[in-house]
């Protein structure tokens, strides 16, 4: 136990930092301790950032273990400051991830691929190969009512659901089985030929009615047959 001169109160010495640079437990409480760095920094902002920034410049490694400990200790409370960051700024973050990937190519490339293997083992390559976030892919299912936009089949994973796009636009279309998007791409790809020959008449043949036999030419084969 340990009695804080600052507050007063006795407490535990898990209560109180330690302080490596002269190997002891701190005089003030971790709370105490707390509120006067604020005050210290009220007071003082921009000499006490200038001090701040020279820690961490000569106190790299240290500096970025802590903050490593603390980003896996507190995960929501990371993304969120790393939302706040980026969006404070939205083209100065912008720039700083380019840069970071132009000097980094061969690790943009290895998570890429990383994360295509992830999204084909869930059976999911096709819809982010074409650009479609998880929320586009469950808006055109429930458009669909999870059915093929042309043969109307219930879209299983047995009959492999492809997304259709326009070649043209790079839009996306709907969701089709696989048949009918087999079908519709050799369709678009020989439409005019398609058209061409639907539409000429000219080579059309008239069917020869198949012959009939009479009864009684049916009658006289018979008895033909029976004879011999």
């Amino acid at each position: 136990m340990k009695r804080c001169p600052r507050c007063g109160e006795t407490k535990a010495e898990s209560d109180f930092y330690w302080r490596k640079s002269e190997d002891r437990i701190d005089s003030y409480c971790k709370a105490c301790r707390s509120a006067k760095m604020r005050e210290r920094r009220a007071a003082d902002p921009v000499a006490m950032a200038a001090r701040a920034r020279e820690y961490r410049q000569n106190h790299r490694p240290a500096v970025r273990a802590a903050t490593r400990r603390w980003e896996k200790a507190h995960p929501d409370e990371h993304r969120a400051a790393k939302r706040r960051r980026y969006h404070a700024d939205v083209e100065h973050s912008r720039e700083l991830q380019n840069a970071w990937r132009n000097s980094h190519p061969e690790v943009v490339i290895e998570r890429n691929a990383q994360r295509r293997e992830e999204i084909k083992a869930q059976g999911l390559y096709a819809w982010y190969r074409h650009g479609l976030t998880p929320a586009m892919r469950w808006e055109l299912l429930a458009r669909q009512n999870n059915r093929c936009a042309i043969c109307e089949r219930e879209l299983t994973d047995s009959i492999h659901p492809c997304v259709d796009h326009d070649h043209a636009t790079m839009k996306i279309r709907g969701i089709l089985c696989k048949r009918c998007n087999l079908w519709l791409g050799i369709t678009e790809r020989r439409r005019e030929a398609i058209d061409r020959y639907l539409d000429d008449t000219s080579q059309h043949l008239d069917p020869q009615p198949r012959r009939r036999y009479q009864k009684d030419q049916a009658a006289a084969f018979m008895a033909a047959a029976q004879t011999s």
